[in-house]
Protein backbone atom coordinates (compact mmCIF):
# COMPACT_ATOMS: atom_id res chain seq x y z
CA UNK A 1 0.00 0.00 0.00
CA UNK A 2 1.50 3.34 -1.06
CA UNK A 3 1.51 6.22 1.39
CA UNK A 4 0.44 9.65 0.25
CA UNK A 5 3.34 12.03 -0.24
CA UNK A 6 4.08 14.09 2.86
CA UNK A 7 3.92 17.79 1.98
CA UNK A 8 4.52 20.94 4.01
CA UNK A 9 0.77 21.64 3.85
CA UNK A 10 0.06 18.29 5.53
CA UNK A 11 2.73 18.95 8.16
CA UNK A 12 1.26 22.39 8.85
CA UNK A 13 -2.24 20.90 9.14
CA UNK A 14 -0.96 18.24 11.55
CA UNK A 15 0.75 20.78 13.81
CA UNK A 16 -2.25 23.10 13.76
CA UNK A 17 -4.55 20.23 14.73
CA UNK A 18 -2.18 19.25 17.52
CA UNK A 19 -3.42 22.34 19.35
CA UNK A 20 -6.79 20.70 19.94
CA UNK A 21 -8.12 18.13 17.45
CA UNK A 22 -7.15 14.71 18.80
CA UNK A 23 -9.14 12.76 16.23
CA UNK A 24 -7.57 14.52 13.27
CA UNK A 25 -4.09 14.13 14.79
CA UNK A 26 -4.62 10.36 15.12
CA UNK A 27 -5.93 10.01 11.55
CA UNK A 28 -3.10 12.03 10.03
CA UNK A 29 -0.43 10.19 11.99
CA UNK A 30 -1.82 6.82 10.86
CA UNK A 31 -1.59 8.00 7.24
CA UNK A 32 1.84 9.62 7.66
CA UNK A 33 3.89 8.15 10.55
CA UNK A 34 6.77 10.54 9.82
CA UNK A 35 4.62 13.50 10.91
CA UNK A 36 5.67 12.91 14.52
CA UNK A 37 9.13 14.33 13.80
CA UNK A 38 8.31 17.15 11.38
CA UNK A 39 8.18 20.92 11.86
CA UNK A 40 5.51 23.29 10.60
CA UNK A 41 6.52 26.12 8.30
CA UNK A 42 6.61 28.43 11.36
CA UNK A 43 9.04 26.11 13.22
CA UNK A 44 6.69 24.43 15.68
CA UNK A 45 6.41 20.66 16.12
CA UNK A 46 3.16 18.86 16.91
CA UNK A 47 4.41 18.15 20.42
CA UNK A 48 5.25 21.85 20.91
CA UNK A 49 1.68 22.67 19.86
CA UNK A 50 0.09 20.17 22.24
CA UNK A 51 2.29 21.39 25.10
CA UNK A 52 1.51 25.07 24.69
CA UNK A 53 -2.21 24.34 24.21
CA UNK A 54 -2.11 22.20 27.38
CA UNK A 55 -3.57 19.20 25.54
CA UNK A 56 -2.29 16.33 27.69
CA UNK A 57 -4.21 13.75 25.65
CA UNK A 58 -2.56 14.82 22.40
CA UNK A 59 0.82 15.23 24.13
CA UNK A 60 0.73 11.66 25.47
CA UNK A 61 -0.36 10.24 22.13
CA UNK A 62 2.39 12.10 20.28
CA UNK A 63 5.06 11.05 22.79
CA UNK A 64 3.97 7.41 22.39
CA UNK A 65 4.48 7.83 18.64
CA UNK A 66 8.03 9.16 19.10
CA UNK A 67 7.23 12.82 18.59
CA UNK A 68 9.92 15.42 19.07
CA UNK A 69 9.76 18.83 20.68
CA UNK A 70 11.97 21.81 20.06
CA UNK A 71 15.02 21.77 22.32
CA UNK A 72 14.09 25.29 23.40
CA UNK A 73 10.31 24.62 23.41
CA UNK A 74 10.33 27.45 20.84
CA UNK A 75 10.93 30.08 23.54
CA UNK A 76 7.72 31.77 22.48
CA UNK A 77 8.78 32.29 18.87
CA UNK A 78 7.02 29.30 17.29
CA UNK A 79 3.62 30.77 16.70
CA UNK A 80 0.95 29.12 14.62
CA UNK A 81 -0.99 31.45 12.33
CA UNK A 82 -3.42 32.87 14.88
CA UNK A 83 -6.24 33.43 12.41
CA UNK A 84 -6.25 29.71 11.52
CA UNK A 85 -6.21 28.67 15.17
CA UNK A 86 -9.05 31.03 16.03
CA UNK A 87 -11.08 29.74 13.11
CA UNK A 88 -10.52 26.04 13.81
CA UNK A 89 -10.55 25.78 17.61
CA UNK A 90 -12.54 27.11 20.52
CA UNK A 91 -10.01 28.02 23.22
CA UNK A 92 -12.61 29.55 25.53
CA UNK A 93 -13.13 26.29 27.45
Amino acid sequence: MAHNKLTQDIIDEFVLNSHGNYGRVRRLLLQHPDLAVQRASWGETALDAALHANRKDIEQFLRSAGAIESPSHCNGVCRAPIERLNRDFDFST
